[in-house]
């Protein structure tokens, strides 16, 4: 092979080399030139922009081709700064090499904004006018902004600016970082061929995009531009190939376009991580750090304050680094035998209950129990019935976060032993402690006489102090047994509990 880039003669001698031209037969086999100097071409828009809720597609209208080799943009690699959550705008480097080993590059920016603010809101600097009035979200003719899409049907936008060649619209394009446009010819001159537009926008004074020759027929086009510390944008609607008649033009849907300034995509990863994890393997402590670190981090979502958005990501983080495993084999000390049966009969087991299997607990029936000591740890549980138990203190149930059904009303019985009156006053007192682990006072008391079945209510007010003890007066009362009656109201949790005492006024 011979290299003979630049040669323009290029001459194939066979020569005698003994000088008798005696059988000097000579051939030059399968001879070729090669033409080595086609690169493969890659196209795309210099700019591409995507809202931070849209999946970001870096190859987005990226197109690669060779003269020999035909299509090959499945052969694209692509290079950039730019990872999945990351907002802002980024270069990305396309390379592409074809069968002959020769390598083309295409470099272009990948803007991921948020805000959006439309031209049609603002006020321009300056505008010019080809003919007739700019249209603010409407057309030149003031009528719906309307262009031409690639299907061949006419697309309606509800904002933009309609005008009409020669047009000369300048913005302030400070602290924005991308304008975004599409552009067309107004469905209005959609009959007229001599219509011929070209849409043109400068940044700075600097051509940043154009379009070609775009005519009544021709689809929309999508222009962007990276306006980044810039301070005037100028849109210009230029004539193009039959003056200005008819020349109708629409900037559809144009906005400028902010990077957002803050990141959940850190804290989205915390929060998916915390999910996941089996909470039934760590103590209710941690598990009850992490949950509220959760609930940070929810909230946190919503933040666009960065600093916020961190704390919650560092509370998520130190919440999982700071769970504590639990012994699931351990046994739980259930004191009451008549919870322990019911809790046995719910898991199909019997003998000594773990904390493994209390975490089984999702809905428990309970007859016969007085104290609810070792529920604590069924976590789970969702619905509970402790109806017409003997049942004084519901505090256990405190932290069962996902105990949403409980049915506890009625509750009460008869407290064993007797009371006695002293110098006619007779005092009881009861802790009956709710669901929050509050006490609640007694909200009525009634005194029975157990042979005459008569009912007295006594005035709450009068005969019960501020801690909940109740003093009755036994004066003029019968040398006899009463009964007396507490009951206890709790609204939050809707459930009444009744107590009674017996008097012995013997």
């Amino acid at each position: 092979s011979l290299d003979i880039k630049g040669v323009k003669r290029l001459v194939l001698i066979a020569d005698d080399v003994d000088g008798n031209l005696v059988g000097d037969f000579a051939s030059w086999a399968d001879t070729k030139l090669y033409q080595n100097y086609l690169k493969p071409v890659i196209k795309g828009d210099d700019v591409i922009v995507f809202n931070t809720k849209e999946k970001v597609d870096l190859l987005q209208g990226i197109v690669a081709t060779d003269y020999e080799d035909g299509d090959i943009t499945s052969k694209v690699k692509v290079n950039t700064d730019y990872s999945y959550g990351k907002f802002g705008v980024f270069d990305v480097v396309y390379s592409v090499t074809d069968s002959d080993n020769l390598t083309t590059k295409f470099t272009r920016k990948v803007a991921i904004t948020e805000e959006e603010t439309y031209i049609s809101d603002l006020k321009w600097k300056s505008a010019t006018i080809g003919s007739g009035a700019i249209g603010i979200d409407k057309s030149v003719r003031q009528q719906a902004i309307k262009i031409l899409n690639e299907d061949g049907y006419y697309e309606t936008f509800t904002k933009g600016i309609g005008t009409h060649a020669y047009s000369e619209i300048v913005y302030n394009s400070s602290g924005y970082d991308i304008f975004d446009t599409w552009v067309g010819m107004d469905q209005y001159v959609s009959e007229r061929d001599d219509a011929s537009v070209q849409f043109k926008i400068f940044v700075d004074g600097k051509l940043k995009a154009q379009t070609g020759v775009m005519k009544a027929n021709t689809p929309k086009e999508r222009l962007v531009v990276d306006v980044r510390n810039s301070s005037e944008i100028k849109l210009v609607v230029d004539v193009a190939t039959n003056g200005n008649n008819w020349d109708h033009a629409n900037w559809a849907d144009a906005r400028f376009r902010n990077v957002p300034q803050f990141s959940t995509v850190q804290l989205e990863k915390a929060l998916k991580e915390a999910k996941k994890l089996d909470l039934n393997n760590y103590t209710e402590q941690s598990i009850e750090v992490l949950e509220n670190a959760i609930k940070f981090g929810e909230d946190a979502l919503n933040s666009t304050n960065q600093e916020v958005i961190d704390s919650a990501v560092e509370s998520l983080n130190s919440a999982i680094d700071s769970l504590v495993e639990l012994n699931l084999n351990k046994v739980v000390n259930i004191k009451d035998e008549y919870l322990k049966q019911s809790i046995q009969k719910e898991l199909n087991t019997s003998g000594e209950i773990t904390i493994g299997q209390m975490r089984q607990l999702v809905s428990l029936k309970v007859s016969n129990a007085e104290s609810l000591e070792g529920l604590q740890y069924a976590i789970n549980l969702e619905s509970l019935d402790i109806s017409y138990n003997e049942i004084r203190d519901l505090s256990p149930l405190k932290n069962l976060k996902k105990l949403s059904d409980l049915k506890a009303n009625p509750l009460g019985g008869l407290i064993s032993g007797r009371v006695y009156a002293e110098d006619n006053k007779a005092k009881v007192s009861l802790d009956v402690i709710n669901r929050n682990g509050e006490k609640l006072l007694p909200t009525s008391v009634v005194v029975k006489h157990n042979k005459t079945h008569e009912y007295t209510t006594l005035d709450i007010n009068d005969c019960m102090d501020k801690n909940g003890v109740v003093t009755i007066d036994t004066t003029g009362f019968d040398s006899y047994i009463y009964t007396i009656y507490l009951v206890y109201e709790d609204k939050v949790d809707n459930y009444t509990s009744q107590f009674m005492f017996m008097l012995d006024n013997i």
